[in-house]
């Protein structure tokens, strides 16, 4: 990252050079989606589902949170590997087991968009500061957004020599 940006702002033109940040990021939004539950749906008639009966009539969710941290779908679900996106592992993954932005045909519009923006802005931000938790470790609040409860407090400090960025409006 500090290689391929030299000091400046990250840009568009930049993420072909920013693929082990974008590995970073799809790893991140792995193990804490923006999402609590995608995809309500009422079941029309009883129907087996994975050795469960849904009554008709009852609402069934998929919960990415859920999904992205089971072990059937991703070895040590629970740590933090962005080597799991890397070529030749990203083909590992099974369709519909990393969905941050929802899946098939409903999947969100603008999912390309918000991981450039998050590739280009963790780029930006990272080469110049480093971030650290300055608070314990937060519970998480589900509904349909996953957030922590009681909000996040983080520390910024300047990355040795570095100082501080200007970021062009």
């Amino acid at each position: 990252m500090d290689a391929a940006l030299g000091g400046r702002p990250a840009t568009y033109q930049d993420l072909h050079r920013l693929k082990y940040t974008e590995m970073v990021v799809k790893e991140s939004m792995r193990l804490h989606p923006a999402t609590g539950f995608l995809f309500g749906r009422e079941a029309v008639e009883d129907v087996e589902l994975g050795g469960c009966t849904v009554k008709r009539g009852s609402w069934v969710f998929i919960a990415p949170h859920v999904v992205q941290r089971d072990a059937r779908y991703f070895p040590s679900p629970e740590a933090f590997d962005p080597e799991r996106f890397a070529p030749g592992r990203i083909e590992q993954i099974l369709p519909y087991s990393y969905l941050p932005f929802g899946g098939g045909p409903r999947i969100c519009i603008g999912n390309s968009l918000a991981t450039m923006e998050l590739v280009l802005l963790a780029a930006t931000v990272l080469q110049k500061y480093r971030l650290t938790l300055d608070q314990p470790p937060p519970e998480l609040e589900m509904e349909i957004v996953v957030r922590p409860r009681g909000g996040l407090r983080m520390r910024a400090q300047p990355r040795q020599g570095q100082g501080h960025i200007a970021i062009p409006a």
